[in-house]
């Protein structure tokens, strides 16, 4: 079988079925080497000879195959734009692979546009309690320690029911800040099942983005925007999303993170899209 991790730009040196000049880490069957496999004279598959079913029961062999599978596609991500396929794509020969991708070059492209230059950014929003119940009390006139314990029992009872309210809204309104600031920054943005929120940030805007969410954290009480990672654009690929500055539209779009997956995929689209 061949394994695929991703597709990705064909460079002029690369060689047939492998890379001339770049040394790949290992791949999920280390006896295998990963290569290139070209589809045309723009877009290459990297891939490795495998046989997921050998290791797809055994819980120590799949999760050492999930690393290697990310550890593929975020070198391949370093060396140029990719599109990453899901864990566990598999094709029955070479040529059913080539026969099936190269068929959807237009799509590969238009992907590979998107993402260009870019990293995913994984972020999430955590809470404080303690810190946004003090931000409510300090919303009310009279001082905690001014009223009869009657009465600070019932202000106690009453900020704990608000607080759901309360981290719901301020939530809601750090999003909202966040996509607006970002607009000139990231080049779109999907919500994740999770709750987290991915940004397609250029590389060359990074510095850019960071310095934004510290600003941001610097001015929140209670509440914190935490980068959870930075990856190859797992979220990104697959979906019809806007690649120049439609960005309103894009950041409104709800889709479902794409991660590497421990199940077998046999279907390249179905691999490529959350």
């Amino acid at each position: 079988m061949i394994y695929v991790y991703a597709i990705t730009e064909a460079a002029p040196g690369d060689r047939l079925g492998g890379s001339a000049l770049f040394e790949w880490p290992p791949a999920v069957e280390a006896n295998h080497p990963v290569m290139l496999v070209p589809l045309s004279e723009q877009l290459a598959a990297v891939a490795s000879q495998a046989d997921p079913e050998s290791w797809s029961d055994d819980p120590a062999a799949l999760a050492a195959a999930a690393y290697a599978h990310h550890e593929v596609v975020l070198a391949a991500h370093h060396r140029a734009p990719v599109v990453p396929f899901r864990f566990g794509t598999v094709f029955s020969t070479r040529e059913e692979l080539v026969l099936r991708l190269a068929a959807q070059a237009s799509i590969w492209l238009d992907s590979l546009q998107l993402v260009g230059g870019c990293a995913e950014w994984d972020l999430c929003v955590d809470v404080d309690p303690n810190r946004l119940r003090e931000s409510l009390r300090s919303r009310l006139s009279s001082p905690v320690s001014a009223l009869s314990p009657g009465r600070r029992y019932l202000l106690e009872r009453t900020l704990d029911r608000d607080l759901p309210a309360l981290v719901a809204e301020q939530s809601s309104a750090l999003w909202a800040r966040l996509l607006t600031e970002t607009r000139s920054i990231a080049r779109c943005s999907v919500e994740l099942v999770n709750g987290h929120r991915a940004f397609l940030i250029p590389h060359k805007m990074t510095k850019v983005f960071s310095l934004l969410v510290e600003e941001i954290n610097e001015l929140e009480v209670g509440l914190r925007v935490t980068v959870c990672g930075v990856w190859p654009p797992y979220s990104f690929v697959g979906r019809s999303l806007p690649l120049t500055a439609q960005y309103d539209q894009a950041q409104t779009e709800k889709c479902p993170t794409n991660p590497p997956r421990a199940a077998i995929q046999p279907e390249a689209m179905a691999a490529s899209r959350g």
